[in-house]
Parts: C-alpha cells; structure tokens; sequence
C-alpha cells in the first residue's frame, strides 16, 4: 500500500499532466484540496453530459460518481485503493465514462 501522502499526490499529479488533454477534448477538470487534517483531495470530470467525480482519502479509501446528465442516473461505487494501479484503474475508468481522450 501506498503511504498515505503518496496517494494523493498521485491524484494531484495525475491532474496536472492530464489537464491539458482534458482541456482541448472539452472536459472540464478541476480538483479540490480538503480541509487540513481531512487527507482527502476531490477530482471532477465534466464532459457536458457526462460527469465523473472521485473522493479519494489518505487512507485509499475513494468514493467515485458517475453521472448521466441526459438520463438523469447517479451511480455511485466504492473502492479500495491499495496501489497506484488501483488509483489509476479508477481515473481510466473516469476517463472512459466522461469520453474523454487525454492520454
């Protein structure tokens, strides 16, 4: 298991190298620092009709939502977060969901 600083600082990282890609397919990715002492960090992608979103915790704990805007469906999953693989399973996951190409 990752240590728990290192597991958010792959969400970071992870946001700042895919948001010109992001960016130029129309997705809008933004990503939000929780409160010190939370050691949570929250990344939205909002492809229009189409919107994933990942709550990721220090601990690997993460709760992701997807949402079908046209259909008007909200599907929520939880995972455990044991690896980078795992985080990166979970982002390529959103990626796909939103139709998104950054590479």
């Amino acid at each position: 298991m990752l240590n728990e600083p290192d597991l958010l600082q792959h969400v970071r990282s992870w946001a700042a190298e895919k948001a010109p890609g992001f960016g130029s397919a129309g997705v809008v990715l933004t990503v939000t620092e929780w409160p010190e002492g939370t050691g949570a960090v929250q990344l939205e992608l909002d492809a229009d009709t189409r919107i994933a979103e990942i709550m990721v915790w220090a601990d690997g704990n993460a709760e992701i939502t997807f949402v079908d805007v046209t259909a008007g469906e909200i599907t929520p999953e939880h995972r455990d977060l044991r690896s980078e693989a795992d985080l990166l399973d979970a982002l390529s996951v959103m990626n796909t969901w939103t139709g998104a190409a950054a590479s």
